[in-house]
């Protein structure tokens, strides 16, 4: 068995954030979610790495109310005015998106990226902020890569023009399938989601972490916690999972966990049972309940 530390690779975010703090006053973090639904994580990563530094942190930049809960300060932007999870054609989409600069399909959210860079950049007053008031220790993005890129090309240049250190920009996104070398300079380091490793031929690979999904994590730990077998197993928020029946062995403990279920909910063994996830927004639920029925 091998010891698989789920809380390890979730924290690879907050640890690296963390070592790019210096000393001496409030540490600044610039925290910008470029979708609603990842006000939850935004509010996340913040309460830990409050918890896990030794400094004074404040936060600057954009999220909603679960960001705001956990501190943060000035917003430069409406998270709102975000496209909220657009719609990706997955059929010859990667070669499209690679070879031409605006995919059909998306067009609508580039060119909206395009009008919030312009928004936090021209018309607010971020770059005074960076300079004089807050100058931000790190920054961390979490999702859409065309505005990350846009975005942290602007800052980028900013700092090279005014003779500045650039604080390491960090990004956390689904998958680094299109990410290159010539990026690097925008973006230090991403975290992804999805384990899809990018094929090139020159064997380059952008400098990531890959994590998993939160989501997966916490349904293994809740499987492994509540098995008669397999129970000892979960400590804490690790798991010592097998490299060779690891699938087998959440397989077996599904029964299980479907018996206890329905004893705790009474529901008759002979009843259907559907699992309705129709997203984590209030549009999309508003969207997708309707449908589904």
């Amino acid at each position: 068995m091998l010891a698989g530390s789920f809380s390890q690779k979730s924290t690879s975010i907050i640890t690296k954030t963390i070592r790019s703090f210096s000393s001496g006053g409030p540490t600044t973090v610039f925290v910008l979610a470029t979708q609603q639904s990842y006000d939850t994580l935004g509010a996340s990563i913040m309460r830990h790495i409050k918890n896990q530094s030794n400094e004074e942190i404040q936060f600057i930049g954009l999220g909603g109310e679960k960001m705001r809960a956990e501190g943060l300060g000035k917003e430069y932007e409406k998270i709102e005015n975000f496209e909220d999870k657009p719609f990706y054609p997955w059929k010859n989409f990667l070669a499209k998106h690679i070879n031409q600069p605006i995919h059909a399909a998306v067009g609508h959210y580039i060119l909206n990226d395009y009008k919030m860079v312009k928004s936090m950049i021209q018309k607010s007053d971020l770059l005074y902020d960076i300079e004089k008031a807050y100058q931000p220790s790190a920054y961390l993005i979490l999702g859409n890569n065309h505005f990350m890129y846009r975005f942290n090309e602007k800052l980028q240049a900013y700092y090279y023009q005014n003779h500045k250190f650039k604080p390491p920009m960090f990004y956390l996104d689904k998958m680094i399938y299109n990410a290159s070398h010539d990026q690097e300079g925008f973006c230090d380091h991403q975290f992804y989601t999805i384990p899809k490793e990018p094929v090139n031929w020159q064997y380059y690979r952008f400098p990531s972490t890959f994590i998993g999904f939160s989501g997966v994590s916490k349904a293994l730990s809740h499987l492994y916690k509540r098995s008669s077998q397999y129970s000892e197993l979960a400590e804490g928020n690790s798991l010592y999972v097998s490299t060779e029946n690891f699938s087998e062995v959440v397989e077996s403990m599904l029964p299980e966990e479907r018996s206890r279920f329905r004893r705790e909910h009474n529901i008759d063994e002979s009843h259907t049972v559907f699992y309705v996830s129709p997203g984590n927004v209030a549009d999309e639920i508003k969207f997708a309940v309707p449908t589904a029925k």
